[in-house]
C-alpha cells in the first residue's frame, strides 16, 4: 500500500498542474487519500473524469502511470497499466489538459 503522504502528493501534483477537481469529489478524495487508498482514489477520479474534469482525468492517468507509481513507491497490489494511463492522458488532453500530451510522449518512450 502506498503511504498517505505519497497518495496526497499524487493528488497535490495533479491539482497543482491542472486545477482543482470538483468540490464533492475533492472531499471524498481527501477521505480516500487519508486511508492511502489508491484504488478508491481511482474510482473518485474516474467519476469526475467521466463528468468532464480534465484534472481528474490527468490524476487518474497518473494512478496507472508506471513512472509516477515507481516514484511514489507504491506497494500492496497497486499496479501500473500503460494502456489505461495512455487512455486517461488522452481523455485529459481532449478535456484541455496542457500537460497530458507530454505524458503521452513519455509513455511511448518506455521500454516494453
Amino acid at each position: 500500500m502506498v503511504s498517505t503522504s505519497s497518495a496526497i502528493r499524487l493528488a497535490a501534483i495533479a491539482v497543482q498542474r491542472e486545477g482543482m477537481i470538483s468540490v464533492h469529489s475533492g472531499r471524498n478524495l481527501i477521505i480516500v487519500l487519508a486511508n492511502a487508498d489508491i484504488a478508491g482514489a481511482r474510482l473518485i477520479f474516474q467519476r469526475a473524469a467521466e463528468a468532464g474534469d480534465a484534472a481528474a482525468a490527468f490524476a487518474l492517468a497518473e494512478t496507472y502511470d508506471p513512472l509516477v507509481l515507481r516514484k511514489l513507491g507504491t506497494k500492496g497490489g497497486i499496479t501500473s497499466n500503460i494502456a489505461l494511463a495512455q487512455s486517461w492522458y488522452e481523455k485529459a488532453r481532449d478535456l484541455g489538459s496542457t500537460i497530458a500530451p507530454e505524458r503521452l510522449v513519455r509513455l511511448t518512450q518506455l521500454p516494453e
